[in-house]
């Protein structure tokens, strides 16, 4: 019997020492939630990237700031009769995250029979306005087995400077680019269509051209480096009766943070030219960023 009363008092002393215990216990929790909670904000958070429209495409209307780009380009389309120089420069800047104003003024340099001027031989062509938009600059996109691609477009005006090289009147342009990427390999298609009252200067169908005119251009691109890119082009000319394409090799180089060259050089293949065949499209250029 004693020791029965001995065992009951002995559970009920635990009973008060844990119930003596618990509001510590229950301080002590409180003490130490926001420390956690802190800790777990200090914590990187995840970023799930499962939704495409969340987290791949970039928003059409963002403020940002401005970024101011140049571009210098000297471009040499080579013909049995005589040769074409273009000595284009250009300057843009970015109006939100996804458009792009772009003004561009070329300059051409004709010899043999493609000469316009008398004495030199050089002039300006039209300066033009374009408006480059980047519908989507990069979506989850798994058609043939791609990471990504883009969707660009473009319109053009061109305005006559009443130079040896300058169009009748106004030039409409209209454009654009689809792309899809494969880790570091590119692929790309660029059209433009100029519609044209009644004649414009068009170097790579050899000089004036009557009417509207088109231009494409293919591109299966590399980067084996992150500041070098190497691509293969495929670019078509078409108008006034005329078609004439090149396909050559290129590369571009980031020498530094905002700073770009690049080189890029084609040849004849296939098409129907009316005048001096063509032999050899090289080009060479400068881009800047500020």
């Amino acid at each position: 019997m004693i020791k029965s009363i001995s065992i009951v008092l002995s559970f009920m002393a635990c009973g008060i020492l844990l119930a003596q215990d618990t509001p510590a216990v229950k301080e002590e929790a409180v003490k130490l939630a926001p420390a956690q909670d802190a800790a777990a904000a200090d914590k990187p958070q995840e970023v799930s990237s499962k939704s495409v429209l969340d987290s791949k495409v970039e928003p059409f209307f963002e403020s940002s700031k401005p970024v101011f780009k140049a571009a210098t380009e000297v471009s040499v389309f080579e013909y049995d009769a005589g040769d074409i120089s273009v000595y284009s420069t250009s300057v843009s800047m970015d109006i939100n995250p996804c458009s792009e104003l772009k003004l561009v003024l070329p300059v051409y340099g004709t010899t043999g029979k493609y000469k316009v001027a008398d004495d030199t031989g050089n002039g300006v062509g039209d300066i033009r306005i374009e408006l480059h938009d980047h519908l989507i600059k990069s979506i989850d996109f798994k058609v043939l087995g791609s990471d990504s691609a883009w969707v660009d477009t473009m319109a053009g005006l061109g305005i006559p400077l009443d130079g040896e090289y300058s169009s009748a009147g106004e030039v409409l342009t209209l454009g654009g680019e689809l792309g899809l990427a494969w880790g570091r390999t590119k692929l790309s298609h660029t059209i433009r269509y100029s519609f044209v009252d009644e004649y414009t200067y068009v170097p790579g169908l050899g000089g004036f051209v009557n009417g509207n005119n088109y231009f494409g251009s293919t591109r299966l691109s590399f980067q084996p480096y992150d500041r070098v890119d190497l691509f293969i082009k495929l670019d078509q000319y078409m108008g006034d009766g005329m078609e004439n394409i090149y396909v050559g090799p290129g590369v571009k180089c980031k020498l530094f943070s905002g700073c770009s060259v690049f080189g890029e050089v084609g040849v004849p293949f296939g098409g129907d030219f009316k005048g001096g065949s063509p032999d050899l499209n090289a080009s060479i250029g400068l881009q800047l960023e500020f």
